[in-house]
């Protein structure tokens, strides 16, 4: 989730849960953005490790 402030300010707020099915609605409503991302697989996560560890 990705919240801008209304105001003239340049900050971003970033959230992340693993639970969103305990977050309340009136919370999401006040991000612009919602980012929902799976779980990747036992493939992909090594895939993902691996790829930051050889750079």
């Amino acid at each position: 989730m990705f919240m801008a402030e209304p105001n003239a300010t340049d900050s971003v707020v970033a959230a992340a849960t693993n639970h969103p099915e305990i977050l309340d609605r009136a919370l999401a409503r006040r991000f612009d953005e919602i980012v929902e991302y799976d779980v990747p697989s036992g493939d992909a996560a090594r895939r993902y490790l691996q790829g930051g560890l050889d750079h």
